[in-house]
């Protein structure tokens, strides 16, 4: 008589379960960690002077909302405004 291995179907599939993304979850969190990013930087000096030099959002800010664009293209996009904005603000600091 063979022994059939009944618990193996159940293990795979919990494995499964806890491997399969939680979409909306994932969003959520991703939105938020973005969102913490950009206030983050809203903080900065950098960002505040150069706010109140100019009238309009002269920098623009990432799009955290975007959920088509990947991890790396956001923080490259948050990379390249941080360093527009630390630029514009030495810029400002000469003046």
């Amino acid at each position: 008589m063979t022994h059939v291995n009944t618990c193996e179907p159940l293990v795979f599939k919990s494995v499964l379960t806890q491997m399969a993304p939680n979409n909306e979850n994932d969003d959520a969190t991703k939105l938020r960690k973005r969102q913490d990013a950009v206030e983050s930087i809203k903080r900065t000096p950098a960002y505040i002077i150069t706010r109140l030099y100019y009238d309009e959002d002269y920098i623009a800010t990432p799009d955290h909302n975007d959920l088509k664009m990947s991890k790396r293209q956001w923080e490259k996009s948050v990379m390249k405004w941080r360093a527009e904005l630390r630029e514009e603000f030495r810029e400002l600091s000469i003046r």
